[in-house]
């Protein structure tokens, strides 16, 4: 598989700059399956050893709408680490959502084509980046984004909607006081699985990656399950990346305790207490990498 023409498959993807980590699953009929960053910014498709592939010989075009711009402003921040600055709710409408010089904004296209931005009111008054959405189904829609105060502390929170986005709930803090938490991402599961969603993010200064996961039917901390910490603090991890695979769930992020930035990745199966500890992904020869 030729690698240039890969990250053409992935829609213009440039190989030769791409600095963030990013995972991806099979799932029936995809096109291309896993990438992952080695230090020097060269892209390589794992072994199959614990990963499954799925190629397609025939790819169709992609079919673009002509751009429009929604927003445009300074200080603008959206979402990172693979989660999701746009998404669709049960009734097919497009929702956005952005910060601009810390307030968080919401679009919404109305069917006639005209895009209706809302200002979302996070009650902390922190300054927000990183906001990201997702929906849940059969619950409806969820923002998380990292707001910070005036000193300098920053936290998680999120938000839901039943109602296609007209109303949300008040914010919930996510994430343990006195730590820096940093770039939430989301990851809605199936609606078949005990819990409904995950959200993932980082703390500075230990560099520990964190996750926590929403069990669905009510917006308290009581339908949080307890933070779990998948990474030990290395003090350089970072950027955490979520996906689901065939037998469970799928976490990647970006660490540096080796010298050089490393992927590292760890699996919690269903039903699984706890996440495997981090391993990192290291070449082993051309184009390949293993579990170290």
């Amino acid at each position: 598989l030729d690698l240039q023409s890969a990250c053409g498959v992935m829609g213009g993807l440039d190989c030769g700059s791409s600095k963030e980590p990013m995972i991806g699953v099979a799932q029936p009929g995809d096109y291309l399956v896993a990438l992952t960053q080695a230090p020097n910014y060269e892209v390589y498709i794992p072994e199959q050893i614990d990963w499954s592939f799925t190629l397609r010989a025939e790819l169709t075009p992609l079919d673009w709408s002509q751009e429009e711009t929604l927003f445009q402003g300074n200080s603008i921040s959206l979402a990172g680490n693979n989660a999701a600055a746009s998404q669709r709710d049960a009734a097919g409408r497009l929702h956005a959502i952005w910060s601009e010089q810390g307030v968080l904004h919401h679009g919404l296209r109305d069917p006639s084509g005209l895009w209706l931005v809302s200002i979302i009111d996070t009650q902390w008054g922190g300054a927000i980046t990183h906001p990201a959405i997702t929906r849940v189904d059969g619950e409806g829609m969820v923002i998380a984004w990292q707001e910070t105060d005036e000193i300098g502390n920053s936290a998680i929170f999120s938000i839901s909607s039943s109602d296609l986005g007209t109303s949300w709930t008040a914010a919930l803090e996510l994430t343990e006081s006195g730590v820096q938490a940093h770039s939430p991402t989301l990851l809605a599961l199936p609606s078949e699985q005990s819990q409904r969603m995950v959200l993932g993010w980082h703390v500075l200064g230990s560099g520990e990656i964190r996750i926590r996961e929403w069990k669905g039917g009510g917006w308290t901390l009581d339908d949080w399950n307890p933070v779990e910490i998948v990474d030990q603090a290395s003090g350089t991890s970072r950027n955490i990346s979520l996906a689901t695979y065939s037998s469970g769930l799928m976490a990647a992020w970006e660490d540096e305790e080796s010298g050089q930035p490393r992927i590292h990745i760890s699996k919690k199966a269903h039903g699984q207490q706890g996440w495997s500890p981090g391993a990192a992904m290291v070449l082993t020869g051309s184009n390949s990498v293993s579990n170290e």
